[in-house]
């Protein structure tokens, strides 16, 4: 369910959200970055000018950052996208001001390097171009989403858009009323082992659904879990490159 929090609530919690974040993400170019033990200001965190390019701005709706690449992400974002039969699937993390595309695919990406010889993969894969890129979280679709709770019964508490042009809320989004005309809408929150919602993963299409089902709803939440669990894994890997046997993960 989605539960509305006092602005006091939402700055706290808001803030102590987005240190969990960055232990997963850096963004790029930002002036500072409030780091996981909460050692930098969370002021100077992604408020800067990212250095917008009027046109790809215009014409894409996202502000490209610096290139991501997780093959493993987008395998999982790919084997969404087929069993929730939608357009495409994403994977995101989202701290206190903006929304971070890690990454994304549709049922029939090529997961081959775009250098192959097959002449559709670099056309088709050249398109799939946020991953790595950015949003403001007041241009994002998964602000519901973002404060779910999960269901205990079934445990695929998600937030479901069945026509998001007949949406109050986000029906506005430059998403929905330009290009890529979304229509469709449904993601579950990316929880961490404390709990701490950090981003969502959720699919969407250009065509509106009346509906998925639970069976559906219950594979993207498992598969929220299994991602979750990779983005912990590559953290720690990290951690132990970086500090050695004495690295506890």
């Amino acid at each position: 369910m989605f539960r509305p929090q006092s602005m006091f609530e939402m700055t706290t919690a808001e803030t102590f959200r987005a240190r969990e974040v960055y232990r997963y993400y850096q963004p790029r170019n930002s002036k500072e970055n409030v780091s996981a033990d909460g050692s930098h200001s969370i002021d100077g965190v992604a408020a800067q000018d990212y250095g917008i390019n009027a046109t790809q701005a215009g014409s894409t709706n996202f502000t490209t950052q610096t290139s991501f690449s997780d093959t493993a992400l987008t395998a999982f974002a790919q084997l969404i996208a087929l069993r929730l039969d939608a357009q495409r699937a994403i994977v995101s993390l989202i701290d206190h001001e903006n929304e971070y595309f890690l990454a994304e695919s549709t049922s029939t990406l090529s997961l081959i390097d775009d250098d192959s010889p097959d002449g559709d993969a670099p056309a088709q894969n050249g398109r799939l171009s946020i991953s790595g890129a950015r949003v403001p979280r007041r241009a994002s679709l998964c602000e519901q989403t973002l404060h779910l709770v999960p269901d205990g019964d079934t445990m695929a508490e998600k937030f479901l858009v069945a026509d998001l042009r007949l949406d109050e809320k986000l029906r506005h989004l430059d998403c929905v009323k330009g290009p890529p005309y979304l229509r469709f809408y449904c993601g579950v929150a990316l929880t961490n082992k404390k709990g701490i919602n950090i981003g969502c993963v959720y699919v969407v299409d250009d065509r509106p659904r009346d509906n998925v089902t639970l069976e559906q709803a219950q594979f993207l939440f498992r598969m929220s879990a299994t991602i979750m669990d990779h983005l912990e894994a590559s953290t720690c890997a990290c951690m132990f490159l970086e500090l050695g046997p004495s690295c506890l993960c």
